[in-house]
């Protein structure tokens, strides 16, 4: 060969031979010998204490390089356990001559890795490894996986700078992830000064030395090892990445230091760190980790003297992955079948197979759309998803199979056909153990019960249908007086749903459609199914939806409703919503996963029902709402603009856009925002619209014209509506709405500043913070009220450090509240037959038919009455109860059953077992699986029996109740060669249990009634309440997963222990609790608690602690309860009988009090002005002034079915005597002289009045009710007597007496509540004093300046020491109140000083007299005397706690002892509301200090809340203000409508009831001096006649009334129809209320006031 051509093949070989080592770095035929040496470990270093639970391992590593990839064997490979404290920390040194080194059973096989530039191409193992083993090897090899293309070749000995920094994807066992590479050049200096960085760094030579950090993104991964369930539907949680909201961190990094470059590239030491970091609680101070690090220091490197031989016959993996075999698919269900026939000769495969046979859904394919009907989904062999899978090679499993779930221990443990009679039996076993406990509940919180259910759980999670039906075919759901069996049926059905796999919901649909589960029962199952469903494929949906189908679903309204929603909430979870799919579930587990094109086949049946299918329209607009799905955007939109429609359903259907406003904003806001802006819809269209409009996330220019159209909306609720909104939002604290937030108080003042109150449609929302942003609750309620419908709707939702949870959302949606109300109050209280009490009078001229006949008074068509009540709790458990016109006849029916069933003795069993779980798993850096497991389970159990003698009115009942709920939040890893778990946990534990007991109650003749709970003589000692939490590490075997199987490898994390005993207020009982936190009192804890997923935690901090309640020999608790009604104060008791007990002259001088003896307990001062008469004229004969005419024309007509809030515009008068005279009539009338009322507080005052003392024939009832009405002259006067004897060990009687009572005006009540026990006493008096003077004119109210008062006193007496406690509040109007009532628009309007207001009925001159009844300014002073001194800590803890919450409203704060800021012994306070600005002022004053607060902002509604006004109930401000009248020429209608009309001397009608409910006429025509009277006709049974002069007469007999009296009249039953005041100041009027038909008329001869009251 020439000498050229020897040149060029030469270069060619030189060429081929540097490429192979440029492909990766090793130079060939050399033999390195690495130290391996790792550890993993758990713990909970937040604590304080290094306690940790893991795994050491150790090793020699020996990598062949070869042209291709090199070879790798691993040898002496050894382990140990470790389960100790680590002092440094989790890297802290071992022991490494400890002699528990065990062999770690891997394989010692050559391992065959093919390399490129790009990293491992392929790695090849030895056929018969296991999956662990792989794995392991796997993360070996990727230590020695580098990228070295910026290791460029370089002049050997240079100070070339190799410094760099990109980013790649890169292949591992946590996935196909970003990493970051950091390249940096090491002086050699350094390199040899640090050994231990540098290992073996003589063999570089004069090569550069490379530090190389790769950081690993393990949020921005193609794929990734890991397994996820539950987790938050939110932006910042990445399953399996760096962080999942504040609870979940993990990192992983990577130090690689060498030497050399591109072609030969040295490996000196390579230290992989990862961790992850989990909040145990969700929430900081509850850290646990895993932590583990793998190091490979170079030994040695030398030439290849003897080869690995390469695997034969190898497994070959195209790139680093973890490895997962899921050992229990069924490819092939005929071995299945033959199986099943084995044991189950009646099992065949029609019945096998899911799908329901012919007969079973026998007319059900009818409602199918044609489009489902054609769609073949193959139950055995599953469609396969379309979306690759790129980290598990997974087969399919049909529905007969447990899900895939890889890194889940259980599973890893359990899994394969060879444990399945295991898997029965230990199923089988723990159940029954559940069941036994339940049945011994004493001792729940010490064996863990829940933790077993978890147990039985996690087993079926691992089970095959075949496997499963042999577990639960013992169950029974009716067995015959077997308590265990039921208990353990009922454990049975909750594990089926909770286990949530394709075989468990085989196992419940069987039950369901065979009927084995019905009523409700089978309702909450349904309820509850979707949130547990494991992998709901579009098999799984397809099986769901023909289990609607069944016979046993069709047949059940209720279960129809449930299943219709459950399957709808279904479809979003894991059809439509992607990233609601994506955070629930782990996709890539799936046989196939469910697209929307599945969901739209089941929406297009939706639709079609709720066109076809009337009696259930409010249901399906629900499930269409709640698929999520913007399809379903278009039937709600056309169903909600169909006025063909009741409003109450239209506006349901926009309610129920609800997940599309979430998820679609920009679509549904634009029907949202139409539907708002037409004026023409209805109100509660409207409403709902503009509600709804708020979740769509809307931007800044949409809100300002939202509240720019309030200026233009003919509606006034609706504008309301939307200021409350706005008010509400622009006040929020939550972090999560701070954007809304600020663009609503950036809007606020574009708002018409309509006036806000309880009886106008609002929405409010309001949130509490934590100071840490830890947690944060947010609120709102919604009411929206008009006649078409009425919404009342509360949602409370709670996040933990981001992890949001709606616990509870529900609302009550009516149409026609007024029948639905008075349906209720049928039930309770049927209406009576009024005509028997008041017969009409014969010959009436004006009678209501003749008025109706010939005025053509059509009676008024309400809606139709139909509404739901609605709960959902979290965001699949949904349930709406419909409700219609019959639904007075099925409540009776089923009270009618209730009550049959218990006269032969009823026995009920409820129990409910559910849970709720976040979970999430990854791999440690050799293939570890790290699981992450919070399930809080909770169990209800209600079990006992009852009877009822209903002749003699006896109820008895025997109960045993439990609740408990457990917080199992547990951090692992699993090692799979010894079935270990090294567990760091936290576990809590609260039960509350009622111990058997007897609950008997009597109900005597004289409405007496008797309780008596007689707890069980073996129970008199037992647990009644138990809260705990205890941190651990533990190592314990894969079924040692319960606290009493693993009790000696589990290892409390202690800290130092406090144990205290407290003693209860109540008899025999006992409280213990220890603690090694913070030491504080309970009720500390109480205040600090956190709720996490629905488990209350009474302390934030990890340290062990507990509370526990228990009974001390208790052995019953007796109650009397009495209820004593005023009689009839005329013969009520003899003044002969009355014991007194005057006050003694301390009592007298501490009151201050000028007459206080005067106020004494004789009845010798209750003077009766009571007088009755008895009409005897049937025909009413009228007065000249009362001549009739037949001509009747009609002014205002106006339906008053729906009766609003009782006014109260009583007059405060002197007193004057009325004379009426006798007549034949059998009604009867009742004057009362209502002199003196200013000053009535002073006979009823605690410092005195003592019915333990003082009785009258030792009868202690009548002794309070003559004290409680003294100087008020009342009947309505009540006393409560409530006795409760303890019995056991210690016993001790505690009496109580409530007493309250009312004036006739209205304008005085009082409130008494006296307590005693042993020497112990409570005694307590409240008086109100409110001049409730009805007015009609601004001028007049400003003018009277009225006032009210309470005074309040209380007496404690403990064993001869006596504290007193008196307390004044004043309330009236402030400066800046009267100056508001004169503004210039309402002085031209209704203060005119020359010429006076041209009507008193002008609707804005009403409402400014009903503002200014309003008082805004209380004056409170408190007086104590010396003993009460002793309280004086706890009153100034509270006080402080005031201050410092106040403290940025703070305008003074002064605290000086030798000032005089109060008068000795005093208090005084000052509060000012101003519902303008929406604030509070205030000032207190004690003898010692001052503190001045000004401007506390209070929302407007709490404004409207705190404000009291006499003439305006808390009923009418609830139900809101409607009347109509007429002054002059000018009239109003009930619904705001003004208009002239003059009238002419016929009567005219001023309203009438029109629904049939009550018998009233208003009518009215004018005088010969232009002034007008009235005429009242009340069910032709009494006739008023108003005329001016304030002359009144009833029945034609003429009333003189004179001020400072009331005039009752009843009827025969003794009812209340009409009471009669006369004022003279501040304005001479007449008002007549009608309590009996929901009217109150105010009469000043020129001016009429009808105003509607509560009925």
């Amino acid at each position: 060969m020439r000498s050229p051509e020897k040149t060029v093949l030469c270069t060619i070989c030189l060429l081929i031979l540097s490429k192979s080592y440029a492909d990766h770095g090793w130079k060939p035929r050399k033999e390195h010998m690495f130290a391996l040496d790792g550890r993993t470990v758990a713990g909970i270093p937040s604590l304080g204490q290094q306690q940790h639970s893991g795994i050491r391992y150790r090793g020699i590593l020996r990598v062949q390089t070869d042209t291709s990839g090199l070879f790798l064997k691993l040898q002496n490979m050894t382990y140990t356990k470790l389960h100790e404290n680590l002092p440094e920390g989790w890297w802290s040194n071992t022991d490494n001559a400890r002699e528990n080194f065990r062999e770690l059973p891997i394989t010692s096989s050559t391992i065959a890795v093919r390399l490129s530039r790009q990293g491992v191409e392929t790695v090849s193992f030895k056929t018969g490894l296991d999956d662990w083993e792989m794995n392991l090897i796997q993360g070996i090899v990727n230590q020695l996986q580098i990228d070295l293309k910026f290791l460029k070749r370089g002049q050997k000995g240079k100070r070339n700078q190799i410094n760099a920094s990109y980013k790649m994807m890169e292949n591992s066992v946590f996935g196909r992830c970003e990493v970051l590479y950091e390249v940096t050049r090491i002086p050699r200096s350094v390199a040899l000064a640090r050994a231990e960085w540098f290992p073996s760094a003589d063999i570089c030579g004069n090569m550069n030395f490379v530090e190389i950090f790769r950081t690993r993104n393990l949020t921005n991964c193609e794929y990734s090892a890991e397994f996820h369930f539950g987790l938050p539907k939110s932006k910042e949680c990445h399953p399996g990445g760096n962080m999942c909201q504040d609870f979940w961190k993990r990192v992983s990094i990577t130090r690689l230091s060498g030497c050399g470059d591109q072609n030969d590239f040295r490996i000196l030491q390579t230290e992989t760190n990862s961790r992850v970091l989990v909040n145990l609680h969700l929430h900081g101070e509850s850290e646990a980790s895993v932590s583990s690090y793998i190091t490979m220091n170079l030994i040695s490197m030398k030439e290849t003297s003897r080869r690995f031989s390469p695997p034969a016959d190898p497994i070959v993996s195209n790139e680093l992955k973890f490895k997962f075999t899921h050992a229990n698919g069924h490819k092939d269900t005929c071995p299945l079948l033959e199986e099943m026939e084995k044991y189950y000769p009646r099992y065949t495969e029609e019945t096998t197979n899911i799908t329901p046979s012919a007969s079973t859904n026998k007319g059900a394919t009818n409602d199918i759309p044609t489009s489902m009907n054609a769609t073949n989904l193959n139950t055995t062999q599953p469609e396969v998803s379309n979306k690759e899978r790129n980290q598990w090679e997974l087969g399919l499993l049909g529905l007969h199979n447990p899900p895939h779930q890889p890194l889940i221990p259980n599973a890893l443990g359990l899994q394969g056909s060879e444990r399945s009679f295991q898997q029965i039996q230990k199923l089988k076993e723990t159940i029954t153990d559940v069941a036994t406990d339940f049945e011994e509940s004493t001792l729940i919180h010490e064996k863990m019960t829940l933790e077993k259910v978890l147990v039985a759980v996690r087993i079926c999670r691992t089970m095959t249908l075949f496997d499963l039906k042999r577990a639960v075919s013992s169950v029974n759901f009716q067995p015959q007086n077997n308590k265990q069996q039921l208990t353990e049926s009922k454990v049975y059905r909750d594990v089926m749903v909770m286990c949530g796999t394709n075989p468990a919901f085989h196992i419940l649909r069987t039950w369901i459609e065979q009927k084995d589960l019905r009523g409700e029962e089978a309702n909450q199952v349904m309820v509850t199914m979707p949130a547990h469903l494991q992998t709901p494929g579009p098999d799984i949906v397809r099986q769901f939806y023909d289990m609607i189908q069944s016979m046993a679903v069709r047949e059940d309204p209720q279960l129809k409703t449930t299943s219709i929603l459950a399957f709808s909430h279904l479809l979003r979870i894991a059809c439509v919503d992607s990233r609601s799919r994506y955070a629930q579930y782990t996709d890539e587990t799936f046989d196939a996963t469910c697209e929307r094109h599945h969901a739209s086949e089941y929406i297009s049946w939706f639709t079609s029902m709720l066109r076809s299918d009337a009696s259930l329209r409010r249901v399906y607009v629900a499930a269409l709402g709640n698929t999520g799905a913007v399809a379903a955007l278009g039937p709600l939109k056309a169903f909600a603009e169909d006025a063909t429609i009741t409003p109450y359903l239209r506006a349901t259907a926009i309610l129920a856009m609800k997940y599309q406003a979430l998820s679609f904003p920009e679509q549904t806001s634009k029907i949202l925002f139409s539907l708002y802006h037409d004026v023409g819809q209805p109100v509660a269209v409207r409403v709902a619209a503009v509600s709804l409009l708020f979740y769509t996330r809307p931007q800044l220019v949409l809100l300002q014209r939202i509240a720019v159209l309030t200026w233009y909306d003919p509606s006034l609720a609706v504008a309301a509506f939307v200021r409350s909104s706005l008010v509400s939002l622009a006040n929020l604290k939550d972090p999560l709405l701070s954007v809304l937030s600020r663009y609503a108080r950036m809007v606020l003042s574009l708002v018409n500043p309509v006036p806000l109150g309880l009886h106008k449609s609002h929405n409010v929302m309001w949130s509490t913070v934590s100071g840490s942003l830890q947690e944060i609750v947010f609120n709102q309620l919604l009411h929206e009220t008009s006649l078409d419908a009425t919404n009342f709707y509360y949602r409370y939702t709670h996040r933990l450090e981001g992890v949001s949870r709606v616990a509870f959302q529900g609302d009550l949606f009516v149409s026609n509240p007024d029948q639905f109300l008075t349906l209720l109050r049928e039930l309770i209280h049927p209406r009576p037959d009024t005509l028997q009490a008041r017969p009409a009078i014969e010959n009436i001229e004006r009678h209501t038919s003749w008025l109706r006949k010939n005025l053509n008074i059509a009676q008024r068509t309400l809606p139709k009455f139909e509404g739901d009540f609605r709960i959902q709790f979290g965001k699949l458990m949904e349930r709406i109860f419909p409700f219609d016109k019959k639904l007075l006849v099925e409540l009776s029916k089923a009270g009618r059953n209730l009550v049959e069933q218990m006269k032969t003795g009823k026995d009920f069993h409820y129990q409910k077992i559910d849970k709720t779980t976040i979970r999430t798993a990854v791999v440690t850096e050799l293939g570890f699986p790290i699981n992450f497991d919070l399930s809080v389970p909770w169990a209800f159990r209600l079990v006992g029996n009852a009877k009822m003698d209903v002749e003699n009115k006896v109820l008895e009942m025997h109960i045993d109740m439990t609740y408990t709920s457990h917080l199992l939040s547990e951090l692992c890893f699993y090692t799979t060669w010894d079935e270990t778990v090294h567990m760091a946990a936290s576990h809590g534990v609260s039960v509350f249990r009622l111990p058997p007991l007897t609950l008997t109650a009597v109900i005597y003749k004289n409405d007496i009634m008797q309780m008596a709970a007689k707890i069980d003589e073996a129970h008199d000692n037992s647990l009644i309440f138990h809260h705990s939490s205890k941190p651990f590490t533990s190592q314990h075997g894969i079924f040692d997963s319960t606290t009493a199987t693993r009790k000696r490898s589990e290892s409390v994390i202690h800290a130092k222990r406090t144990t205290q005993k407290l003693r209860s207020v109540i008899p025999n009982i006992n409280i213990n609790y220890t603690t090694e936190g913070p030491n504080v009192s309970p009720l500390a804890w109480l205040k600090n608690g956190i709720n996490i997923q629905g488990h209350l935690m009474m302390w934030p901090s990890l340290e062990a602690s507990s509370i526990s309640v228990e009974l001390d020999g208790l052995n019953s608790i007796n109650f009397d309860l009495g209820l004593r009604k005023m009689p009839g104060y005329e013969n009520f008791v003899p003044a002969e009988e009355q014991v007194n007990t005057a006050p003694n002259e301390s009592d007298t001088e501490f009151l201050g009090q000028q007459n206080v003896s005067s106020a004494t307990t004789s009845l010798d001062q209750v003077t009766t002005t009571e007088r009755s008469f008895s009409f005897e004229d049937s025909t009413p004969t009228f007065s000249q002034n009362n001549a009739t005419t037949d001509n009747i024309e009609t002014i205002a007509f106006y339906d008053t079915a729906t009766t609003d809030a009782t006014s109260n515009f009583k007059a405060e008068t002197e007193a004057n005597t009325a004379q009426i005279p006798a007549d034949k009539n059998t009604s009867h009338t009742r004057i009362t002289d209502m002199n003196g009322m200013e000053h009535s507080h002073h006979s009823f005052n605690a410092s005195y009045i003592n019915p333990f003392s003082t009785q009258v024939k030792g009868n202690p009832f009548r002794y309070l009710l003559a004290q409680t009405i003294d100087e008020i002259h009342s009947d309505n006067a009540y006393v409560v007597d409530i006795n409760m004897r303890v019995n056991g060990t210690e016993s001790k009687t505690f009496t109580t007496f409530w007493t309250y009572a009312a004036g006739y005006n209205g304008g005085v009540h009082r409130f008494g509540f006296f307590l005693t026990e042993a020497a112990r006493q409570i005694r307590f008096t409240s008086t109100l004093i409110a001049s409730a003077t009805p007015v009609m004119n601004l001028k007049d109210i400003i003018r009277s300046n009225t006032t009210a008062s309470i005074h309040a006193d209380m007496v404690y007496n403990d064993d001869g020491r006596e504290c007193q406690l008196s307390l004044k509040t004043v309330m009236g109007h402030s400066t800046m109140k009267a100056e508001s009532l004169e503004e210039e628009h309402l002085t031209d309007k209704c203060i005119d000083n020359y010429e006076g207001p041209k009507t008193d009925i002008d609707p804005r001159c009403l409402q400014a007299v009903m503002e200014a009844m309003f008082m805004d300014r209380y004056d409170v002073t408190v007086t104590y005397n010396d003993e009460s001194k002793s309280f004086g800590p706890v009153v100034n803890q509270y006080y402080d706690y005031l201050r410092y919450s106040m403290w940025p409203y703070a305008t003074d704060d002064i605290e000086d002892p030798t000032q005089e800021f109060a008068p000795a012994n005093t208090i005084t306070a000052v509060l000012e509301i101003s519902p303008r600005l929406d604030n509070v002022n205030a000032w207190i004053r004690t003898p010692s200090r001052k503190t001045d607060f000004s401007n506390i902002p209070v929302n407007p509604m709490m404004t409207n809340i705190l404000r009291y006004n006499p003439a305006v109930s808390y009923a009418r401000r609830i139900r809101g203000e409607s009347y109509c009248g007429h002054g002059g020429s000018k009239f109003l209608t009930f619904d705001g409508v003004e208009f002239d009309y003059n009238l002419t001397s016929c009567w005219h009608l001023l309203s009438k009831d029109c629904s049939g409910h009550s018998r009233i006429a208003i009518l009215t025509r004018p005088d010969e001096n232009n002034e007008t009277e009235v005429e009242v006709n009340l069910d032709n049974y009494q006739i008023v006649h108003l005329s001016p002069g304030l002359n009144v007469s009833v029945n034609g007999q003429g009333l003189q009334l004179a001020e400072n009296t009331v005039v009752e009249i009843t009827d025969e039953a003794g009812t209340v129809l009409l009471q009669f005041e006369a004022a003279e100041t501040p304005e001479r009027l007449i008002s007549v209320n009608m309590p009996a038909h929901g009217f109150r008329i105010i009469y000043t001869g020129s001016s009429t006031l009808i105003m509607v009251s509560l009925n």
